[in-house]
């Protein structure tokens, strides 16, 4: 019995050896595997209000982006990108979570623009800069925009999270201030481990007020009352309080023209400068907009009250490290900012939160795989009545949400431009894509349940009101 219990015990020991040798295997895999992860370096850069048309746009001979157009030549160029909403504030929240904007809650609550309320995000969920933070990467953002500011909890997850206030001029932050920032932060931080950087460019933002060496880049024989700025509230264009003659509406659409193209600039120089510090090659960079802008397109201006795509098909551009040799790539499927965090996770090895709504497309870009196409909805405006849309092979169907509002149906191969509703000849095809997204938006209102508000103090309620947010 004795030497049984000795025998037992010698037996007991080999076990515990065994297991022990395993696990020290697991912990050495994880650590290898953490040091994959660490490996590259994440620089999100994200223009508001860029519309996507102006990426190849030649005026007078010129080149609006001529760097952006470049490094999309050079990289991954997604042509068919989408917003999931019209504004600032949830295309953000979808961005960073990888959640539908009525999922995430960073929207703006009540259907009739003048309400107050706005939805913070909720803090149940993940993001992106949290899951890398968790990972071992140091985080930074720098933003010009009150619908980025920490009150509605977009900032979390960040290390240092640099916010300025743009409705006064002296402090709205210019693109090449606020890539000197970004670019600060990473001469600083960018040697001491891997890091994680969102950069936001506000410029062509309401007003346009570009640097006077671009004021008259594209129509320098315009002498009207707009030469160097527009500085009118959107309303007041939107409402028809003020006039303008087809003179003035082509020179503002120059002067946004020409914010554009100074933030292309400035970016030009801020890929001169990673490279010279030989961070460009070792790192992911996007290169997307929040959302773009109405420029009379339909009859209407400025951005957050429709779902058309003159504000919701946004530029994307992805850089990968150069060891993995993707380059000079269009991917013409249909994807959404919504996709951004699992593609970013998956490429990085790190798993990706359950819950997103979103998916990894780093299968189309690390293959030639035929592209397998899923449909993409948009909504939570910001102005007027709520729309929701759903996107499918090359049709729109847009909804009212309130009863009795006009549906639409755009065949987008045929009328890219969204001008000729075929809802009345189309009902098969109506009817489908109908049940699709009022199964989409049923379940997302459900998922919504615990949705907060933040009721904003005067200051940022009168900087809000300042760009035309708040009436």
């Amino acid at each position: 019995m004795h030497s049984w219990n000795h025998q037992g015990l010698y037996r007991n020991k080999r076990l515990i050896l065994y297991f022990l040798s395993i696990l020290l295997l697991s912990v050495l895999g994880c650590q290898e595997d953490a040091g994959k992860i660490k490996k590259h370096n994440v620089i999100l850069i994200v223009i508001d209000t860029w519309r996507y048309d102006t990426l190849s746009l030649e005026i007078n001979g010129m080149r609006v982006m001529p760097s952006a157009n470049d490094f999309a030549k050079q990289n991954i160029l997604f042509t068919n990108a989408f917003s999931q909403s019209p504004w600032t504030l949830p295309s953000f929240g979808t961005l960073f979570t990888s959640l539908y904007p009525s999922v995430h809650g960073a929207v703006r609550t009540g259907m009739l623009r003048g309400g107050k309320n706005f939805g913070i995000l909720r803090d149940d969920t993940e993001t992106l800069a949290g899951i890398l933070k968790k990972n071992g990467f140091k985080t930074y953002a720098v933003a010009c925009n009150n619908n980025l500011s920490p009150e509605f909890h977009i900032n979390r997850g960040f290390d240092v999270y640099q916010i300025f206030r743009p409705e006064m001029k002296a402090m709205r932050l210019r693109a090449d201030e606020a890539f000197q920032l970004g670019l600060s932060w990473i001469k600083k931080n960018g040697q001491k481990g891997n890091f994680f950087a969102m950069i936001h460019l506000f410029d062509p933002h309401l007003s346009y007020n570009p640097p006077q060496e671009f004021s008259g880049m594209f129509d320098p024989s315009y002498t009207g009352r707009y030469k160097d700025n527009f500085d009118e509230k959107p309303e007041s264009v939107r409402e028809n309080k003020i006039l303008l003659n087809a003179q003035e509406k082509e020179h503002i659409r120059n002067l946004y023209n020409a914010e554009v193209a100074f933030c292309d600039r400035e970016f030009g120089k801020f890929l001169r400068a990673l490279n010279d510090l030989n961070l460009l090659q070792d790192s992911v960079l996007i290169l997307t907009a929040d959302h773009g802008e109405e420029l009379w397109d339909h009859q209407s201006f400025e951005h957050g009250h429709t779902v058309y795509d003159e504000l919701v098909h946004v530029p994307l551009v992805m850089h990968f490290p150069v060891e993995r040799g993707i380059q000079g790539k269009e991917i013409k499927g249909c994807v959404g900012l919504i996709d951004l965090m699992p593609t970013i996770l998956d490429f990085m090895g790190i798993p990706i939160p359950k819950n997103v709504q979103g998916r990894s497309i780093l299968p189309y870009i690390m293959s030639d795989d035929k592209f397998k196409e899923e449909p993409l909805y948009c909504g939570s405006l910001l102005y007027g009545t709520e729309k929701i849309s759903i996107r499918q092979g090359n049709y729109k169907y847009i909804r009212s949400v309130v009863e009795g509002g006009k549906d639409e149906l755009y065949d987008l191969r045929q009328d890219p431009a969204e001008a000729k509703n075929i809802i009345d000849t189309e009902y098969p095809r109506k009817n489908i894509l109908k049940l699709k997204l009022m199964a989409w938006y049923e379940s997302n209102q459900k998922k919504a349940v615990n949705q907060k508000a933040v009721n904003l103090d005067k200051d940022t309620q009168e900087r809000l009101k300042s760009l035309g947010y708040i009436q």
